[in-house]
């Protein structure tokens, strides 16, 4: 129906039908993309290269001190001798031991 033919009444109605059907596909779109994200979101995790499992340095350590019976702390003394916290004290970057 030509615009310039319509009737107030019938121009609202129009308007109000045309409103309803942008209302529905504005709700369409926005589920439409939330699928995408959902869909990226999930190709980006599939596609990622697996992990490979690994120990850190603090769980390997107290492994070895429950399994081999080593104490840390004793070692930790031994490190942290009045020499060595002095030398710290005194500026020290490093402190080289054993070796």
């Amino acid at each position: 129906m030509n615009l310039d033919t319509m009737t107030t009444t019938q121009l609202t109605a129009e308007r109000d039908r045309l409103q309803s059907v942008l209302s529905g596909l504005e709700s369409e779109i926005a589920n439409t993309r939330a699928r995408y994200q959902a869909v990226v979101s999930e190709l980006s995790k599939r596609m990622r290269p697996a992990v490979e499992p690994s120990v850190t340095e603090h769980a390997l350590l107290r492994y070895i001190e429950r399994t081999r019976n080593i104490d840390i702390e004793a070692i930790r003394r031994e490190m942290m001798s009045p020499v060595t916290v002095d030398a710290i004290r005194a500026g020290a970057s490093a402190v080289t031991f054993g070796g």
